[in-house]
């Protein structure tokens, strides 16, 4: 794509759009395409050359593999998609000027051309933080680093009016024309952090850039991480000014790892902290969201992604959340997004089990085994093992 090329959005563009949508070009069918269970994964897969490059598989080719497709194979929506610069000639072929990617019912589009430091397609990062936000939001809502808008687009769609900041503003003509795609209304604003904006909001996400130990490339392909040196001080920045920007009864969410000043940090606010570790750095440093809600008390539980868990889930932040005291009709469940793994030595006897990142023994294994579905009171299990397992996270409590 040529510097300060935005492709535009017009009548044309959307039909054409919504016209790939009724195509099939969804979330399923190009997991499906690429053979993966998250899209965001398509993008670390070399397509295998017996996929279909005509009609949908085409399309998918094009925007999400970025390959160049024959013009031919691909339909009526080439010319209107041409013309207004999301896709150029190049013989009999097209080739993609934008990376787009449906996620969430929306249409995501971002630079083809740039890295993913700069405007790149939603990572994992932006999955868990879209996928966590609450599913109605009263109020004003602040997306900070919102990149090609997909935390503020969802945001905005649950009921939010939505200012979206980033540093980039080329990240911004994305998002403004993902905005303008999927016609929402939204408010950009380029700046660091907060910015001007004083709120109080109901809601504040931050998809923080990483704060250390950078993933090193193999030979001759870019690094999938980027490092950034202000990334701890910008977390640290972003959780001293939440209480004066925050409603009391809103909710943050912050992507980050967690260092031990921001770690720190965290425990010392005056609200309910969950940071659910669903990675780590290859020096050790977690890799966490946290959600940060009216109440008290810090917990900070092992949930590793699975493919029973792609990405992280708003109900995971609800279930910890809530109160984990044993009343009588309480009903104790294992978590039902954590698996159950066991490895042994063949011919010897060693074995060891682990319930999502959490080893456990033999008892534990029973007791698990033994939530059924009957509230407390029927149980009559070990409630002090019980509420071990509860504050690990790997029992909830509803």
């Amino acid at each position: 794509m040529r510097e300060g090329v935005i492709p535009v959005a017009n009548a044309a563009v959307r039909a054409a759009l919504a016209r790939l949508v009724a195509l099939g070009f969804a979330e399923r069918q190009v997991n499906s395409w690429f053979g993966v269970p998250l899209i965001t994964d398509a993008r670390f897969v070399r397509p295998r050359p017996d996929r279909p490059r005509r009609g949908l598989g085409g399309w998918i080719a094009l925007f999400v593999a970025g390959e160049p497709v024959e013009a031919a194979g691909l339909g009526e929506e080439v010319a209107a998609l041409e013309a207004a610069g999301w896709i150029e000639r190049d013989g009999d072929r097209v080739r993609a000027r934008v990376r787009l990617l449906p996620l969430f019912g929306l249409l995501v589009a971002s630079d083809a051309q740039l890295s993913e430091e700069a405007v790149g397609a939603p990572d994992v990062s932006a999955l868990n933080s879209a996928a966590c936000l609450p599913p109605r939001v009263a109020g004003a809502a602040l997306d900070i680093g919102c990149g090609a808008g997909l935390i503020a687009l969802v945001a905005a769609r649950a009921g939010a009016q939505v200012i979206g900041s980033d540093v980039d503003a080329r990240s911004l003509a994305f998002a403004r024309l993902n905005a303008d795609v999927n016609g929402v209304n939204i408010r950009w604003a380029e700046g660091d952090l907060f910015g001007a904006e004083r709120g109080p909001f109901a809601l504040i996400v931050f998809n923080a850039p990483l704060l250390r130990a950078p993933i090193a490339a193999d030979a001759g392909a870019a690094p999938r991480y980027l490092a950034s040196p202000r990334g701890e001080a910008l977390a640290l920045e972003f959780v001293r000014g939440l209480e004066s920007r925050l409603q009391p009864d809103g909710e943050a969410l912050l992507h980050a790892q967690l260092t031990p000043a921001l770690e720190e940090a965290l425990a010392s606010l005056d609200r309910a902290t969950v940071s659910l570790v669903f990675a780590e750095s290859p020096d050790g440093t977690p890799h966490a969201l946290t959600s940060i809600r009216p109440g008290r008390g810090r917990r900070v539980l092992l949930t590793p992604l699975t493919s029973l868990l792609p990405h992280l889930r708003r109900e995971l932040f609800d279930a910890y959340h809530a109160p984990t005291a044993l009343s009588p009709d309480a009903t104790p469940l294992p978590a039902p997004w954590l698996v159950l793994r066991e490895e042994r030595q063949l011919g010897g006897r060693w074995r060891q089990t682990h319930f999502g990142a959490a080893p456990i023994d033999d008892e534990d294994r029973a007791l698990l085994t033994s939530l059924d579905g009957r509230v407390w009171a029927e149980l009559g299990a070990d409630e002090e093992r019980l509420a071990r397992l509860i504050a690990r996270g790997l029992v909830i409590v509803r």
